[in-house]
């Protein structure tokens, strides 16, 4: 799966919280622990090709290399807790913390240029709407 916006799960948080021997972490299967590892040892190249099949993996890793911040916000993920203008507090969530179930993402190609949340007037993307 190809993305530009990788985001991270609670199952995944939790993984490489596991992985990092840190508080709400819970243990992966053998796989995922394996392809923890390989992320976290592999070369500038090699993590980019790793991030093209498991970018919310990859993510994960790069916000726990991060130390003490990263590792805090992985456990709030982890918990599912409501951050970032978050109202369901389910996620996932984007690296800057945005929450892909709340917040609107574009369709695709882009919001048009009236979409109330393009254009701040909104906080909901109305591109869907009928004119």
């Amino acid at each position: 799966m190809r993305t530009t916006h990788p985001t991270i799960g609670t199952d995944t948080a939790r993984d490489v919280l596991w992985h990092y021997g840190r508080l709400g972490g819970t243990q992966p299967g053998k796989f995922t622990e394996s392809l923890i590892g390989a992320i976290q040892h592999a070369d500038q190249h090699n993590r980019a090709v790793l991030g093209a099949d498991y970018p919310d993996l990859v993510a994960a890793v790069d916000l726990a290399r991060r130390g003490e911040d990263g590792l805090a916000q992985l456990q709030r993920i982890a918990r599912g807790q409501a951050r970032n203008g978050c109202t369901c507090g389910v996620g996932p969530y984007t690296l800057d913390g945005r929450c892909e179930t709340c917040t609107p993402f574009p369709p695709r190609g882009g919001h048009q240029e009236r979409c109330a949340y393009a254009s701040g007037i909104g906080r909901n993307c109305s591109c869907g709407d009928a004119a």
